[in-house]
């Protein structure tokens, strides 16, 4: 049932960069700016230099035309790259021109697969469509090491769109998904919903090891937190995940009860 190596992420050598401080011209219903609050601005990153860390995510908020504009920051990229660092970068619905510009530093890219086009609207609050994403997903992957996350219960908690997600990249040649799953978020939109119930999250992840049995999952960094997250963990333990992102306690004497090698990792989960 589980991986021969189990690999615990705590990714402490990684610096969370925004490329656009606390500015962005969304206001996602999921998110709302507040995570780009626990980012350090690129302008500071690169004042401060290299320090303890060997790797960043380079994330930031949306411009207006739906991305994040990690293009405009080229010269910065070239200097963390001189430094050693390797670069993850979460581009959001990116443009092939732009893509272009970024795709020589990246190391990984972290793409958001949405493809419903109703979830796109009410939690993005944009005029695109899940045929938008996939287009700029397979640009990316032609001739970049791109990761794709699925978000379970993204609209507010609803399972809608996600086993689409799966079904289409059961068509591509995949190793490794990343899950997170929707946590309400104080100060946003949807702060007062709930995350999707643990049968919806379990039934949809056992969907996905049937549709996608060669494949490394992961259960990301963004999940809730308590008694919720102990049970996911247990789920994910159920169906094969290899690699979790701040795992309990509970699961970490779990697994090694069960006898499996557990590898500690100091960075990004996909790097």
């Amino acid at each position: 049932m589980f991986a021969k190596d189990f690999t615990a992420v705590f990714p402490k050598d990684t610096r969370t960069v925004s490329v656009t401080g606390k500015i962005c011209s969304q206001s996602c219903s999921h998110c709302g700016k507040k995570y780009l609050h626990n980012m350090e601005n690129l302008e500071d990153t690169i004042r401060k230099g290299r320090r303890a860390y060997t790797s960043a995510l380079i994330s930031g908020g949306m411009n207006n035309k739906n991305y994040v504009p990690i293009d405009k920051c080229i010269g910065e990229l070239k200097v963390m790259k001189s430094w050693g660092w390797k670069l993850n970068l979460h581009t959001g619905l990116i443009n092939p021109e732009a893509a272009d510009k970024i795709k020589p530093f990246a190391d990984k890219i972290s793409f958001d697969l949405v493809l419903d086009d109703n979830t796109i609207k009410a939690v993005y609050n944009i005029d695109k469509k899940g045929s938008d994403f996939l287009l700029a997903f397979d640009y990316l992957s032609a001739s970049a090491s791109v990761t794709p996350h699925l978000t379970i219960g993204l609209l507010g908690g609803e399972i809608k769109g996600e086993y689409e997600v799966i079904n289409a990249l059961a068509e591509r040649n995949i190793k490794e998904l990343v899950f997170i799953v929707f946590k309400p978020t104080s100060g946003t939109d949807f702060e007062h919903k709930n995350p999707p119930s643990l049968e919806a999250a379990g039934k949809l992840i056992s969907y996905a090891r049937n549709k996608l049995p060669g494949v490394n999952f992961t259960l990301g960094c963004m999940r809730p937190k308590g008694k919720y997250n102990l049970e996911l963990e247990k789920l994910c333990l159920k169906y094969d995940f290899n690699k979790m992102v701040l795992p309990s306690k509970e699961t970490l004497s779990f697994v090694n009860e069960a006898g499996f090698n557990i590898v500690e990792k100091r960075e990004c989960c996909i790097l």
